[in-house]
């Protein structure tokens, strides 16, 4: 069964090989150009501008605040001890 999937998914794979990639070029309000291939088109030239990353914003650093040291409790004998 495992042989049969392998072999299916090669002839697909061959299949999708032989779809024509339609290539288009324009010089009409300058120069641009495309491809097409099934339902995927990818403009080539002029590149899409990429998106400007976010920079986090910084927030204002507080001021701490120095707290007094907190009193540590006396222990009682650990549970191994009892």
């Amino acid at each position: 069964m495992l042989g049969l999937a392998i072999f299916l998914g090669i002839l697909a794979f061959f299949w999708l090989l032989r779809i024509p990639i339609v290539v288009a070029a324009d010089y009409g309000d300058g120069f641009t150009a495309g491809a097409r291939w099934l339902f995927l088109r990818i403009p080539l030239v002029p590149r899409p501008e990429k998106k400007p990353k976010k920079t986090k914003k910084e927030k204002p650093k507080e001021e701490k605040k120095e707290e007094a040291p907190k009193e540590e409790k006396a222990k009682g004998p650990g549970a191994f001890a009892r």
